[in-house]
């Protein structure tokens, strides 16, 4: 979360997205033949976060110039939407197969490793970022929650009936919330599969 200095993975993939993402998208896909196994009713739930309003994935520009334009909270954000159209583009796929899929923001939790290259210099870029994103309040909307309640959204994700039928919704505070556009996208979630399958090397199709 919001890596201070740019890094990729061995593979040359800015560090977040590769963690956030693509490490998700291969073993979700790997373990397709359990989930199948496992359905009607198997559900994968992709955890993303309420700061993806602060990017698009950027199909063009992954690694922000190799790192010259590299902004930490970006590469973040875009990995976050990334997580919430790769669950737009299972739902889409997997719906006859009987596998739901649904994305979620569990909220502000401290107390995590996830946070570890926070500091307050980090949370006044990220106000500046939601400033100039048209979230002027996008710090102070969002009250700490503790562990517990961290994982009631993932758990109502995964376990409540009501959702039966409600593959590829996003999920806030334990409810459906609608993303913005370009974090629902059917073509851009076919654009991220695409583009994921090209960074691995491998296809998948269902």
């Amino acid at each position: 979360m919001a890596v201070k200095d740019f890094e990729t993975s061995k593979e040359g993939i800015e560090i977040q997205f590769a963690t956030n993402h693509i490490g998700h998208f291969l073993l979700t896909n790997l373990l397709m033949p359990k989930l199948e196994a496992a359905s009607p009713g198997a559900r994968i739930i992709n955890v993303s976060s309420g700061g993806y309003v602060l990017s698009e994935v950027r199909f063009d520009d992954l690694n922000f110039e190799d790192g010259k334009s590299y902004i930490p909270w970006l590469g973040y954000a875009q990995s976050k939407t990334a997580n919430i159209l790769f669950t737009v583009g299972l739902a889409a796929m997997l719906k006859k197969r009987g596998i739901y899929s649904f994305s979620l923001h569990p909220g502000l939790i401290f107390g995590t490793n996830l946070g570890l290259h926070l500091d307050e210099e980090s949370f006044k870029v990220l106000a500046e970022i939601g400033l100039e994103r048209g979230f002027p309040t996008l710090v102070e909307d969002e009250r700490p929650k503790s562990l517990s309640e961290g994982c009631a959204t993932g758990l109502v994700a995964a376990l409540d009936d009501s959702l039966e039928g409600k593959s590829g919704a996003y999920l806030s505070d334990c409810v459906i919330e609608t993303p913005m556009e370009y974090a629902r996208d059917s073509d851009n979630a076919e654009k991220l599969w695409l583009l994921s399958e090209e960074l691995i090397g491998q296809k998948f199709s269902y």
